[in-house]
């Protein structure tokens, strides 16, 4: 009795160097155990069979298979892709989006992120409304106003003679040492 203790404690040390962080790596590799073993283990345990062997001889983590005995749960989960249920936007969620920017061409995705919130109860952000609508080949551009102030006929007159200004004093030699938009220094 004695021998299999040492033997499978020996085992035991020989895993956890092999399974734990390596040096000079950050992490070890995640040994993934398949649903067969898992129900091995629990119907060892179960039926009151040393579940200890079975969990070193495949190399597996005794805190694991004691959690797997105690909740009973062997299924792997599911690691990246795309979750079942956790679907932020459905068609739904996309054709409101889209007759939002139909009634208004400039409304914002921050307007967009409101709207789903009062009517749908949605808490998403912008970048997620943004790749959904660029997927419907939506492009999303920044909006950059023009002062309505700015092409009227006075200002175009003003303008016009700024302009004729600096070309009469460089048509008599000066040049301009510096030029901003309200005015111009001559030498």
């Amino acid at each position: 009795m004695q021998n299999e203790n040492d033997l499978k404690n020996d085992v035991r040390a020989t895993l956890n160097l092999r399974r734990g962080v390596k040096e000079g790596t950050k992490r070890g590799t995640y040994l993934k155990v398949n649903e067969a073993t898992k129900k091995r283990i629990i119907e060892a345990a179960v039926n009151g069979a040393d579940w200890e062997d079975i969990v070193l001889a495949n190399g597996c983590k005794l805190s694991s298979a004691r959690r797997w005995i105690t909740t009973g749960n062997c299924k792997n989960k599911q690691r990246g892709g795309k979750h079942e249920g956790i679907i932020k936007l459905n068609d739904a969620h996309e054709d409101y989006l889209l007759t939002c920017i139909e009634e208004d061409c400039q409304i914002t995705l921050c307007k967009l992120k409101e709207k789903l919130m009062q009517k749908f109860g949605l808490k998403i952000c912008e970048s997620t409304i943004s790749r959904h609508l660029e997927n419907k080949l939506y492009t999303v551009k920044k909006v950059t106003t023009v002062p309505i102030g700015a092409n009227t006929e006075q200002n175009i007159a003003k303008r016009r003679a700024f302009c004729e200004n600096i070309m009469h004093l460089t048509g008599l030699g000066k040049q301009t040492l510096n030029f901003t938009r309200n005015h111009v220094i001559f030498r």
